[in-house]
């Protein structure tokens, strides 16, 4: 079937959701007003002190104050909470295949971070914001094509098929080339964008220099973490790099790589 972009089923946002993206557009922001706005949306507020006191960020004392979750969490994890929530809000039904994705999601932001904060301090906000939304198309056309995408899923499981590779037989598109909709929709920035569209169907990297692809060499070392953790209820994506190349490429030997995963089995363990 061929997918009409203008049909897809995007998630409303609320008066509140809409202006704290606004704010979250602005260079000049007050983060006290932000909190004010946040606070004005239990969907949002909930999001953001699950975020504020996630394990990764490894707090010593609980947030229970959306104004100071945002102070600590800054302007691009803030953003990044807020648009989780909005794509949240958008999984009603849920059922077994966007279930699967948000865990996925989840997991792969959570472990990108871990391994960004190693070798990209700089990047680490950005790369899990893109980590988190990379599977967010494929949210948007399970929610908009339900009994479709769940015979999609079906095939991924059954048969190790990849996920874009089974949506492409069906929809004549993957997630990823529908996530301009998405990004347009929760006003990401164009880098997460860029390192998004194409991910799964792009050439390998051959040389690790502008940012997007920093973003995905990480995004990519985190599946192949992810896999190994959770081979059971994972499900496969198309890697351009392997790990070899990956090792070569971020010059990781082979006690960083295990010193890497063990970090992010860590967090993924508390989870």
């Amino acid at each position: 079937m061929v997918v009409d972009l203008n049909e897809l089923r995007l998630p409303a946002l609320s008066e509140a959701g809409l202006q704290v993206l606004e704010l979250l557009a602005s260079d000049d922001i007050d983060f006290a007003y932000l909190g004010d706005f946040l606070a004005k949306d239990p969907l949002l507020s909930a999001t953001m002190l699950k975020y504020a006191n996630s394990p990764i960020y490894k707090r010593e004392v609980q947030i229970s104050n959306v104004r100071t979750a945002v102070s600590i969490l800054g302007l691009k994890r803030s953003k990044m909470a807020v648009s989780f929530a909005i794509m949240k809000s958008c999984d009603k039904p849920s059922f077994s295949a966007t279930e699967k994705i948000w865990s996925h999601s989840i997991n792969i932001s959570t472990i990108s971070r871990v391994i960004a904060e190693d070798l990209f301090p700089n990047l680490a906000d950005d790369i899990e914001t893109s980590a988190l939304m990379h599977d967010m198309g494929a949210l948007i056309l399970a929610r908009t094509y339900p009994e479709q995408y769940q015979k999609v899923f079906e095939v991924v499981t059954k048969t190790g098929t990849a996920l874009d590779e089974a949506e492409r037989a069906e929809f004549e598109l993957s997630h990823d080339e529908l996530f301009h909709v998405v990004a347009g929709h929760l006003r990401l920035s164009n880098l997460t964008l860029n390192v998004v569209e194409g991910m799964h169907s792009h050439d390998a990297i051959t040389d690790v220099v502008d940012p997007v692809e920093k973003h995905r060499i990480v995004i990519y070392l985190a599946h192949y973490f992810l896999e190994k953790y959770d081979s059971v209820s994972n499900f496969k994506e198309n890697i351009p790099n392997d790990m070899d190349s990956m090792s070569l490429l971020l010059n990781l030997s082979d006690d960083k790589v295990d010193q890497l995963y063990d970090q992010c089995e860590i967090v993924l363990d508390v989870l």
